[in-house]
């Protein structure tokens, strides 16, 4: 392999390592961003509840919280002073897609218009429903698939042709420790295939240069031991 051959080589593996850790760390902030932006969501919900506490009591702000747990996909809060519950509200799950499976984080928020109390938040995570997370991703997904694909593809590619350099080197130093013949030929597998024919063609054209010298050799012999004119034994051949 030559060298311009062996540094495109390595320039592609080593820009499709790049892309592919690129994507990498693409994905993981993406799933980062998700994770912050529904964290803060929940929070606002909890001081949206927390400043609707001041002026109104649990049973009138019922119907008022369930439509705050519905925005923020929010199963559960619960109302803590201390470790003791003094008010709890649930709701039923938000729809999921037969399945996939419901992954629920928790967060915790101090409400700062009523000290001493703390609001207990439950809630589902977006990135848990495997469905969700696929539809939404699947362009990454498909990008990220497809690099791994390319890289898979140039290591063997890389593989094959260094394997056929190595065939055609130990052929190579049998030629030169002297086999000739059939026993030294060449396979489709040899790269470069150029220098495999090239190889081939000399190795015919050497075993046919010595075929011819050995006939001229066993001509030249039975003339010197054969008179030219009378075709009989050269009075030197007795």
């Amino acid at each position: 392999m030559r060298l311009t051959t062996k540094f495109s080589a390595f320039v592609t593996l080593l820009t499709g390592l790049t892309i592919f850790v690129t994507l990498i760390g693409c994905s993981l902030s993406f799933y980062n961003a998700i994770q912050y932006k529904m964290n803060h969501r929940v929070q606002a919900v909890a001081t949206a509840i927390d400043t609707h506490l001041v002026s109104h009591d649990f049973k009138q702000l019922s119907s008022k919280i369930d439509e705050l747990m519905v925005s923020a996909d929010i199963v559960r809060v619960d109302l803590l002073q201390g470790d003791k519950i003094i008010y709890s509200q649930t709701r039923s799950s938000s729809y999921r897609p037969v399945g996939t499976s419901n992954l629920f984080r928790e967060l915790s928020v101090p409400l700062i218009k009523h000290p001493g109390t703390t609001m207990h938040l439950v809630y589902q995570d977006p990135m848990g429903n495997y469905f969700h997370s696929l539809m939404t991703t699947a362009p990454l997904t498909l990008a990220i698939g497809f690099i791994v694909l390319m890289l898979f593809l140039s290591v063997r590619w890389l593989q094959r042709q260094l394997s056929g350099q190595e065939l055609l080197e130990i052929r190579s130093t049998r030629i030169l420790n002297g086999e000739r013949g059939a026993s030294v030929r060449g396979t489709v597998y040899e790269w470069p295939a150029r220098t495999s024919s090239a190889l081939d063609m000399l190795l015919a054209e050497i075993q046919s240069a010595q075929e011819q010298r050995s006939r001229l050799d066993t001509l030249i012999r039975s003339y010197a031991a054969q008179d030219t004119k009378t075709g009989l034994g050269n009075r030197l051949f007795f």
